[in-house]
């Protein structure tokens, strides 16, 4: 494929996946805002122990082959065959280890109600691992049009499950149950769309090459997944379930939003740079054109949400789940700075710079667990105020390596980030002015005008200071829309 249809191809990708991603996210929100007035804090708390053994090792669900599958360009079929192997038993291995350590899980948090939903849940591993490959392989195409469907299908097949059994008097498993009915919805759908059908094929050379690669991912992914659920795990066990479901709530939005959009696009992302991985030049703007194109979405939409976060609260949550706002505020920005960290884990994938990515999470991991455990003695607002400190820390680190990885300035950032910064201060300053004469009105008023009113100053101060960058993204959104 020639940079000229990689380009092509990456745009389509990401107006797929980006638009995957708003529906599906829309419907997790939707779910999320009926559930918060059917469920109680305790029950979201109960969920979140039992996913963070599942997010711990969801990321090496399928010992890292599907990525590997990705970085290494073979047509034969033998890689596919081989991968799918790897992947099925991995997934049986993973679900019996979680089902036989619930009980050990349950009694770290002090909640033995916590060991039939670990139990229940842990046959996710197998269920999502007989699609991965389906789905590695759609990705390893670009075909993100054909992955779009699974990706929606699954947000609102658990969405509705969820909801109807909360309605019924479910509680927890209301949670489970439409978490599992999600999965199996997914992988039904991967294998229709997809005509490929894996065949009873080892071979222990591409076996080798899988596992080599995927063995250095599975290190970073795994440092990674205690990094990004210590503070759940931290909080369940120094408070109790129900500080860890307002915690949750709280970190539903800037997950939904910020980082949804990091996972919307990193599939893509990953796809192309591994296709240019030896133009480092290519790899060089194309790594720049991607921070700033998620900058410029990510930014002002961190800071809104900062700045609706108390009547966003009242209005979808009710006033009952009032002490998650400052919570939602400090995530907000945690999650805006994460950003750069995300980023520079693509970069490490696709440059095969897998060693020097394990020795900055586990600094990462290292550094976090001692002050993530003070803060948990506190409150979750602490809790939430160290992950802005750890993530500053972070982004400068990252900044340090993928400069020195990618021959890259620190000005050439800078510029990269200048567009959406100084836009971001003029909506900030409009919507402060603004505040003072709309303090009368009630909660839905203020938020919808807020939302409008910055959006035009956005939109006015990105056209005014980057015309180009504007024009792009308008572009983009048509190519979204004719997509849609």
């Amino acid at each position: 494929m020639n940079h000229s249809g990689l380009s092509s191809a990456t745009i389509w990708g990401s107006i797929w996946s980006y638009t995957a991603f708003s529906l599906g996210k829309f419907a997790v929100f939707l779910t999320t805002v009926i559930l918060a007035r059917i469920l109680q804090p305790e029950d979201f708390g109960l969920m979140a122990m039992a996913l963070v053994v599942i997010n711990f090792l969801k990321r090496i669900q399928n010992l890292g082959v599907g990525d590997a599958f990705i970085y290494h360009q073979d047509q034969s079929g033998i890689f596919a065959n081989t991968a799918f192997l790897i992947s099925i038993l991995a997934g049986g291995l993973f679900s019996i280890l979680v089902f036989f350590s619930a009980p050990v899980v349950a009694a770290f948090f002090h909640e033995p109600k916590a060991v039939p939903v670990i139990q229940v849940l842990s046959v996710w591993f197998i269920i999502i691992n007989l699609g991965a490959i389906h789905e590695s392989t759609l990705r390893k195409a670009m075909n993100f049009r054909k992955r779009f469907f699974p990706q929606l299908a699954q947000s609102f097949s658990k969405g509705g499950c969820a909801i109807a059994l909360a309605f019924l008097g479910f509680g927890v498993w209301s949670l489970v149950i439409g978490q599992l009915a999600g999965e199996i919805t997914a992988t039904v759908m991967l294998w229709i769309i997809l005509t490929w059908r894996p065949k009873l094929q080892f071979n222990l050379g591409a076996a080798q090459a899988l596992i080599g690669y995927g063995t250095r991912t599975i290190l970073m992914k795994f440092l990674q997944g205690i990094f990004k659920n210590i503070d759940y795990l931290f909080i369940g066990r120094r408070m109790d379930a129900t500080q860890l479901g307002l915690y949750t709530i709280a970190f539903r939005l800037p997950d939904i939003v910020i980082q949804g959009i990091q996972s919307a696009l990193t599939p893509v992302i990953f796809s192309a740079y591994v296709k240019v991985q030896d133009d480092m030049a290519v790899l060089k703007r194309g790594f720049l054109k991607t921070l700033n194109f998620v900058s410029v979405f990510s930014m002002p939409i961190s800071l809104g949400m900062y700045i609706i976060a108390p009547e966003f609260v009242e209005v979808f949550y009710t006033n009952r789940w009032e002490p998650v706002v400052p919570v939602m505020r400090a995530l907000s920005v945690y999650a805006i700075i994460n950003t750069f960290d995300s980023q520079a884990s693509i970069i490490y994938r696709a440059t095969d710079k897998i060693t020097l990515a394990n020795k900055i999470e586990f600094f990462k991991m290292i550094s976090a667990v001692p002050v993530l455990w003070i803060a948990a003695g506190y409150s979750i607002l602490i809790v939430s105020i160290v992950q802005i400190i750890l993530a500053l820390i972070t982004a400068v680190i990252q900044v340090y390596m993928i400069s020195r990885i990618l021959g890259i300035g620190y000005t050439d950032i800078l510029k990269s980030l200048k567009p959406c910064i100084t836009a971001a201060a003029v909506m900030i300053a409009g919507i402060w002015l603004l505040n003072f004469w709309i303090i009368p009105f009630p909660a839905i008023a203020r938020m919808a005008i807020v939302i409008a009113w910055g959006s035009i100053l956005y939109a006015g101060a990105l056209r005014m200071i980057s015309p180009d960058i504007f024009q792009q993204l308008v572009d983009i959104l048509k190519k979204r829309k004719q997509a849609s």
